[in-house]
């Protein structure tokens, strides 16, 4: 029975295969060589008609290299008979010429917007390096190393596929990437005259610093500091996690004098005072007014509100949500001392 047929075999162009089975050719082919009793390594023997040959010269061993994975099965069915008829060792090596996929990538976790660097590990025998990167702004890549960003919060897969004339390999990872929105972070303070102690709110840093807004900063968790002199801060935290950077900023306020003698001087009228529900504040003979701002009784701003180009009074009603107690009233000045004013709020 003809060989092909038995075995249901067909030749493959991509592997150069071809039928030689021209007895003359074979037998010229083997007279040219010195194989009896020789370490013999036949490549491609795939059709095995010269494998015949080699054999029936008696080699001392024999080692085939064959491209064709389809092919291993079949030549081992045939070298039981071969070794059987003929004192001579053979062995089979499968040539992988089909390339293999793989990657490494500098991150996996992030804030949006997320750039992330891939690089191919794909054998080098691939002629080309398919990328598919669910959730980046460009999903199908071409190439070797290439760079993407994700925009969007989410987990993501990936797929790389590596391509060369025999065939491709693929290697797909699932919930590789993880996107996330920048942190909420916030920070408490307890003030006593110029000293203020700041307690972070982070759950998560790498990094973490505090900015006092007097020239001074720390990357304490929790923070003392001392001011030289009364005025307005803005102090900011920063807290860095990878490439998630978070700030959080509050104002705080250290009065020059006592609350009973808080620029007494200038006319300004807080009614009704004390006040549950609206307050109403009449600064008539004060210039060039920026805004009116509340404090709490530790110096935490909790209320503001800009003041338009000629106004000279403002109701506020937002008090009706503020817990009863005892709160100054703050107007800003353009480049002037801020006036301050108690205001008591009951129900």
């Amino acid at each position: 029975m003809d060989t092909t047929k038995k075995y249901h075999i067909r030749a493959k162009k991509s592997l150069w295969q071809n039928f030689l089975v021209d007895k003359t050719i074979l037998s010229k082919i083997v007279s040219a060589t010195e194989i009896n009793g020789k370490n013999i390594i036949e490549v491609w023997p795939w059709y095995w008609a010269l494998t015949d040959y080699i054999v029936w010269r008696k080699p001392l061993s024999l080692l085939l290299l064959e491209l064709d994975t389809d092919m291993i099965d079949i030549l081992y069915d045939r070298i039981e008979n071969w070794e059987l008829e003929m004192d001579t060792h053979i062995d089979i090596v499968n040539i992988d010429v089909y390339p293999s996929a793989g990657f490494s990538l500098d991150v996996t976790k992030g804030c949006a917007p997320l750039t992330i660097n891939f690089e191919s590990k794909s054998t080098d025998n691939a002629s080309n390096i398919s990328w598919i990167l669910e959730g980046a702004e460009q999903e199908q890549v071409e190439g070797l190393n290439p760079s993407v960003t994700y925009n969007l919060p989410g987990i993501y897969d990936i797929k790389v596929i590596a391509n060369n004339e025999f065939g491709s390999d693929t290697i797909s990872l699932n919930q590789v990437i993880e996107v996330i929105e920048t942190p909420e972070i916030t920070f408490e303070y307890e003030i006593e005259e110029l000293r203020v102690n700041f307690s972070a709110n982070v759950e998560e840093f790498d990094e973490l610093f505090w900015d006092f807004d007097d020239g001074w900063t720390s990357d304490d968790l929790n923070a003392e500091h001392i001011y030289e002199r009364e005025g307005t801060y803005l102090v900011t935290l920063t807290s860095i996690l990878g490439n998630c950077v978070s700030t959080h900023q509050e104002e705080i306020i250290f009065l020059s004098s006592s609350s009973d003698e808080i620029d007494a001087e200038v006319n300004v009228a807080i009614y009704p005072n004390p006040a549950s529900n609206l307050v109403n504040i009449d600064f008539e003979n004060l210039d060039e007014v920026e805004s009116i701002i509340i404090l709490d009784q530790l110096g935490r701003n909790v209320w503001s509100k800009e003041v338009r180009y000629g106004e000279k009074k403002m109701s506020i009603s937002e008090i009706s949500n503020f817990i009863p107690g005892q709160y100054l009233i703050g107007i800003i000045l353009n480049g002037k001392k801020p006036v301050f004013r108690k205001l008591l709020i009951v129900r």
